[in-house]
């Protein structure tokens, strides 16, 4: 479908500027190049949307008092996600942050306390998880009275991962960005083709060896 699609946006503007003699055909290479504009509008939103959509960032407050605490963590858009940890008094070491006995659910795929090749954590952070979350799920951790001092003051920041970022940025952001580039110089070109024949059709060069009409009188 979307091929067929392609077909026509170029074929179709050649078929009515075939066509050019009819106030219809002319209507129509209008009406093309407007939604030429239209859908680079349309691609220039969506690039738009993308952009904001990988610096997507939900923050978590996490009690610390004693006891199991449940953390609802809401799905991106791509599913692939990374928390970490930040604020608090200093850096966790792996042994410390096992003892809250983090949990998702078993359908859940989730890596612990290691992050992916090239996917580091920036200054202050302490990486939790990665995992794959298609709809919102709860977090679950303990916190016992030793824990509670390690997790004061502490925020749970969850963001795409490093694939995730990949698909958004040279895929999705990089698709709409050259499609909106080709529409738009596509749509221009129509414009100043159907433009300059309006131009030559409401000022028609004089034909060769033939008199021009005489004045009217009084002019």
């Amino acid at each position: 479908m979307g091929w067929l699609i392609i077909l026509a946006v170029l074929i179709v503007p050649f078929l009515l500027n075939a066509c050019s003699r009819h106030p219809a055909a002319r209507l129509g290479l209008l009406m093309f190049w407007l939604a030429c504009a239209g859908g680079l509008g349309y691609l220039l939103l969506q690039a738009a949307k993308i952009r904001s959509d990988l610096e997507t960032m939900h923050i978590y407050l996490l009690p610390n008092t004693v006891g199991v605490h449940h953390v609802e963590i809401a799905a991106l858009s791509q599913g692939s996600i990374k928390a970490v940890l930040k604020g608090g008094a200093g850096p966790l070491s792996r042994p410390q942050l096992e003892r809250f006995r983090w949990a998702f659910p078993e359908r859940i795929r989730t890596t612990w306390f290691e992050p992916r090749q090239y996917d580091e954590t920036g200054p202050g952070e302490i990486f939790l998880f990665h995992a794959l979350l298609g709809d919102p799920d709860f977090l679950e951790y303990q916190v016992d009275e030793a824990g509670a001092e390690l997790l004061s003051g502490r925020t749970l920041v969850v963001t795409h991962d490093l694939s995730a970022k990949h698909m958004l940025r040279d895929h999705a952001l990089l698709s709409a960005e050259i499609a909106a580039w080709i529409l738009g110089l596509w749509g221009g070109l129509w414009m100043i083709v159907q433009a300059v024949q309006e131009w030559r059709r409401r000022h028609p060069a004089p034909v060769a060896g033939k008199d021009p009409p005489p004045l009217m009188p009084g002019a």
